[in-house]
């Protein structure tokens, strides 16, 4: 006896996605055009900095306190860096079994890294590249982004967990 599909197949790539990524406040709309079977085209902006983010490898200007390597760790307490907005330009796989899915793209952000000193705001760009893999189900996916770019001439490495919601 045949088990039936949790969702038609043949609808499964038919429709364009889109969907919303949160990642702690951070929150990212996305639209992306079907390609081919299973590949899809798209655009993400989302604003509001990612709390649960974790900056695994960074210079001297944005090593934080829980940044696993760094060249200086001299001000660790004093850098704190919040995304403000961003934008990011991707393609996204869904293979045909559906719980699984994986974006990758090219990413700009705009960040304030002001620290403690809270008079002033201090805005940094982020220019590098992501991928962004997610399990879950059709609708819900959960998964992590993991930057890697370009902050003012200094190498950043930056992971985020999300929960993911597709409307198509």
């Amino acid at each position: 006896m045949a088990v039936p599909p949790l969702w038609p197949q043949s609808d499964f790539y038919k429709d364009n996605l889109m969907g919303i990524d949160f990642q702690a406040l951070g929150t990212s709309f996305h639209y992306a055009g079907l390609v081919k079977k299973g590949l899809y085209f798209g655009v993400e902006g989302g604003l509001l900095p990612d709390k649960l983010d974790w900056v695994l490898l960074a210079g001297r200007n944005f090593t934080q306190e829980n940044t696993i390597w760094s060249e200086d760790r001299y001000a660790e307490r004093m850098n704190d860096i919040d995304q403000l907005i961003f934008v990011h330009v991707f393609s996204r796989w869904k293979p045909k079994f559906g719980w699984f899915e994986v974006d990758a793209g090219l990413r700009y952000a705009v960040f304030d890294r002001s620290g403690y000193d809270i008079d002033s705001i201090y805005l940094t760009r982020f220019f590098g590249a992501y991928i962004k893999p997610a399990v879950g189900l059709r609708k819900v996916k959960f998964g992590a982004r993991l930057d890697c770019g370009f902050m003012e001439k200094e190498f950043l490495m930056i992971a985020s967990p999300l929960v993911r919601i597709n409307f198509k």
